[in-house]
């Protein structure tokens, strides 16, 4: 099987039908989210936890669907999947203890509080395009969910927080 095609050696490449340079905002910001599912990959492979890896996996299906979404194709991002992520968060939130302050990232759930940053990076790169404005909703939130994954993972594992200040 051949892997590569070739047609982007020139700096351009095919988005909703046409040509566009890889230097656009679109691509940045489709690269970004592509650089999240790939890290949330990461953090499935080092967090060995059932409740952990299954909410991961659908994730990175939505992830999929935001790249979708961004490159223009049929699948888009709807209301269901803000309600299923907040959902989520929710219950995630339930289990976790009330912050008075912030936490460093670190402990056996630092490849979540990464993740977590990576998906503010992708919300961000999402505002510099015209796109389905719940893509950026979902990557705020999500960057949420992963922040209290962090901490129950954490909490699983007996590490103690360590706060800042």
């Amino acid at each position: 099987m051949k892997l590569y095609t070739g047609t982007g050696d020139k700096g351009d490449t095919s988005v909703f039908g046409c040509r566009i340079k890889k230097t656009e905002p679109l691509i940045g910001a489709i690269g970004t989210v592509d650089e999240l599912n790939s890290y949330i990959g990461v953090c499935r492979e080092n967090c060995k936890d059932n409740e952990v890896d299954s909410i991961l996996k659908e994730v990175q299906r939505k992830l999929f669907v935001i790249g979708s979404d961004l490159a223009g194709g049929n699948v888009k991002l709807t209301e269901t999947d803000m309600s299923w992520l907040q959902t989520e968060t929710d219950k995630i939130g339930a289990k976790t203890q009330e912050l008075k302050n912030f936490v460093l990232p670190a402990g056996p759930a630092s490849h979540l509080q990464y993740a977590r940053a990576l998906a503010r990076k992708a919300e961000i790169e999402t505002w510099k395009v015209k796109c389905n404005t719940l893509i950026q909703k979902f990557l705020n939130r999500l960057s949420s969910l992963l922040f209290g994954m962090a901490l129950l993972y954490n909490k699983k594992r007996n590490w103690e927080e360590d706060n800042w200040p």
